[in-house]
């Protein structure tokens, strides 16, 4: 941050309103659990806590309009942030990149011991989402990350728990934030200044944490 003051660059981050608000982050985790881009066989999306102005809301809570396997939906999440592996492997060093550290930070806490689990709704919450989702009443909780009492507090209950890396539950929404950018910023500039403005995403941004 220093460095970007001293050559004169801007910082404005968003964070937790982009994450609330209508056709961010949440939304986007949401739509991730869909069978399709048209949110095919999802019945609901709800805003949980308090709903702000535009449809705004720190957290959200998907119902399918069928239950569908607890297996299904970790293959639409692990699919939908580019999180191809999870669960217990054992990689050579050699393959011990830096894109494998990335994608094996997938964790799933079963809240029972059903063979083949069956869930009707999820909630969500980019980030860290113990606080918010929390004591909702849902199948899975599905965050990038929560205390080991909050986990061990929903699996008592009975809900499943699906925990993916904090940044990770961001990042992959990065490419719709520029989409987005770029289009309201032609809408705020003339055209021949807006043909001439470039919105890039990082390529090198990754996860702090490693598996070591």
């Amino acid at each position: 941050m220093l460095t970007c003051i001293a050559n004169g660059i801007s910082i404005y981050s968003p964070h937790t309103a982009l994450d609330s608000v209508k056709g961010g982050v949440n939304d986007w985790l949401a739509s991730l659990l869909s069978e399709d881009k048209q949110g095919k066989g999802i019945r609901s999306v709800e805003i949980l806590g308090e709903e702000k102005e535009g449809g705004a809301g720190i957290g959200r809570k998907v119902v399918f309009s069928e239950g569908i396997a607890l297996d299904e939906v970790v293959r639409r999440v692990k699919t939908g942030l580019g999180l191809k592996h999870g669960g217990r492997h054992n990689y050579s060093a050699a393959v011990l990149d830096a894109h494998i550290l990335h994608v094996i930070q997938v964790q799933l806490a079963r809240g029972s011991a059903t063979a083949s689990p069956v869930v009707q709704s999820v909630a969500i919450c980019a980030g860290s989402g113990g606080s918010v989702i929390g004591g909702t009443e849902a199948d899975l909780y599905f965050t990038g990350e929560m205390s080991h009492h909050e986990v061990l507090a929903a699996v008592a209950r009975g809900t499943h728990v699906l925990l993916c890396g904090h940044s990770n539950t961001e990042r992959g929404y990065l490419p719709t934030l520029r989409t987005k950018l770029l289009e309201e910023l032609k809408t705020e500039t003339d055209l021949a200044e807006a043909a001439s403005l470039e919105v890039e995403v990082s390529q090198t941004d990754a996860d702090p944490l490693e598996i070591v």
